[in-house]
């Protein structure tokens, strides 16, 4: 799924700005895109792609994406020992709540470069990994009459961030505020400096949650909203009000304004919203404003000893129309091993009966 996923997002950013690379023959998922109804983001070259998870756990997704970034700067000539600094510095984003598993990804992107530069470790660069730790900001730390002073949604936000972690967008008169009470805040005296501090930490939080991607594939948590603690609770149903039920459809409504107009996204969810009625306007949005450019049902038991309803996806930040995606569906396959070879089978065969273009 993770391959799926990158290669029908990432991937097709490269295939569809460098129609002739042999990067084709190694993605074995790789959807074909209706070429007769093509928009994307032109790129010069690899240093110019930004890809974000924006719930990475232990980076699972990135590792992959930096296996298919490496190949795309190896195509262009790149020195092998130099693309794993550019792969973290210019490329892969992640951002997390957990603490541990930010450690494990940045641990697994270190090894994927030490792959590639035995000098790596020595180099002093890291995975750019955002934690989102709450920031609590008191009284004594918003100055008075600042326009933060009045934004309380977005306090209580940063407060809770352990809760809303990525869901949580802030917009540009939002960092506008956060730079005027910095720019208002003395630094006399321990108070001072301390409450220029927090207010620093919620800017750089809030930037790098600002930032826009020309990639975002994400595996997002699923949780209803019956488990939610009552903060989260009240946030979710103020920020989403149409995805409120679940956090995964909040998350693939975040996805809309963390990718660039023309980006390309990938997600793994519940199949829940394809169907039922809680998540109509969410279907609508992604039919008119979005464009599907390929889906995967799986079967119910497609994860060995589990018994979850999955999908995955991909689609285009902005609507074309006319669009024909390519939909692969595997209910009629039972069993968690077969899913994979059923789908190799539909991609390599369009004709196999469970493969469509719509």
């Amino acid at each position: 799924i993770v391959r799926y996923m990158v290669q029908n997002s990432l991937g097709r950013l490269w295939m569809l700005n460098n129609p002739a690379s042999p990067l084709r023959d190694e993605m074995e998922y790789y959807i074909e895109p209706d070429s007769g109804h093509e928009d994307f983001i032109r790129i010069a070259g690899p240093e110019d792609i930004s890809l974000c998870d924006p719930a990475c756990g232990s980076g699972h997704i990135l590792v992959y994406a930096f296996e298919l970034l490496a190949k795309m700067y190896l195509e262009r000539g790149y020195r092998e020992r130099e693309i794993p600094e550019l792969v973290l510095s210019k490329n892969l984003h992640g951002m997390e709540i957990d603490p541990r598993a930010a450690q494990i990804a940045r641990l697994a992107l270190a090894m994927c470069a030490r792959g590639m530069d035995r000098r790596f470790f020595g180099r002093g660069v890291q995975a750019d990994i955002a934690v989102l730790a709450p920031v609590t900001l008191g009284e004594g730390d918003v100055p008075q009459g600042s326009t933060l002073e009045k934004k309380k949604d977005l306090v209580d936000a940063l407060a809770h961030l352990d809760e809303v972690g990525s869901l949580l967008a802030p917009g540009e008169d939002d960092l506008a505020a956060i730079r005027e009470a910095i720019a208002l805040t003395g630094t006399n005296g321990l108070f001072g400096s301390s409450s220029k501090e927090m207010l620093q930490r919620a800017l750089d939080t809030c930037e790098t949650l600002a930032r826009r991607h020309d990639c975002v594939v994400a595996n997002p948590p699923y949780m209803g909203s019956s488990s939610f603690g009552p903060f989260m609770s009240r946030w979710v149903k103020k920020n989403y009000p149409d995805v409120k039920s679940d956090l995964f459809s909040s998350f693939v409504v975040r996805m809309f304004n963390l990718a660039k107009d023309h980006g390309e996204c990938g997600v793994m969810s519940p199949f829940v919203w394809m169907f039922i009625g809680s998540y109509e306007k969410l279907r609508n949005e992604i039919i008119d404003n979005k464009t599907l450019t390929s889906l995967i049902q799986l079967e119910y038991s497609g994860f060995a000893g589990a018994t979850v309803p999955i999908c995955t996806y991909t689609f285009h930040n902005s609507f074309i129309k006319g669009y024909k995606g390519g939909y692969v569906r595997l209910s009629d396959f039972v069993g968690a091993a077969v899913q994979a070879p059923k789908a190799l089978e539909a991609i390599k065969n369009p004709d196999c009966g469970w493969f469509y273009r719509r």
